[in-house]
């Protein structure tokens, strides 16, 4: 019991982090967020397969890993509508409005 509770604890914080790499990513090259999440969550999973270790927790948490990748992609992918970065856009600068001559 204690190692699934260590395998979804993993799997979480890997989430977490790839969450955040592909809010990044949004930001600077405008990659949706559903891509950039799909992605990263699907090499996290392969990696865990190919360089991770063959016994009971880490085949679970690259499992777990791998669900969370499809779940939050196809949650991304529904509400990709809603999901916006605005930037902070002004037309007149402030500093040009305030100087007197």
């Amino acid at each position: 019991m204690l190692e699934i509770l260590a395998a979804a604890v993993v799997s979480l914080i890997t989430a977490a982090i790839m969450l955040c790499v592909a809010v990044i990513l949004l930001g600077a090259y405008k990659v949706p967020l559903h891509l950039g999440y799909g992605a990263f969550m699907g090499m996290a999973a392969i990696g865990c397969l190919i360089v991770g270790r063959r016994d009971r927790v880490a085949l679970i948490s690259t499992a777990c890993i791998g669900l969370l990748g499809i779940v939050g992609t196809i949650c991304f992918y529904a509400g990709r509508g809603e999901i916006q970065l605005r930037t902070h856009e002004h037309s007149v600068p402030t500093a040009a409005g305030t100087a007197r001559p």
